[in-house]
């Protein structure tokens, strides 16, 4: 699982980061082959990313305003 940590979480910044999950076995080979989830946390997240995370496979932990 990989996790990002977030003080404030817009809709780029989940977008970014389900575009970049799929580069995680070029940095770690072991993982070559084997299922990556991703989560995103934080204390505020923007409407939309609340929403929209589930659809693109990542989680987001936080509260929503």
């Amino acid at each position: 699982m990989v996790v990002e940590a977030k003080f404030t979480l817009k809709k780029d910044d989940l977008d970014d980061f389900i575009a970049k999950l799929p580069r995680v076995t070029q940095f770690f080979h072991e993982y070559r082959g084997m299922r990556i989830l991703g989560a995103v946390t934080d204390t505020v997240v923007h409407q939309g990313c609340g929403s929209s995370g589930p659809q693109e496979g990542a989680v987001c932990v936080g509260t929503i305003f």
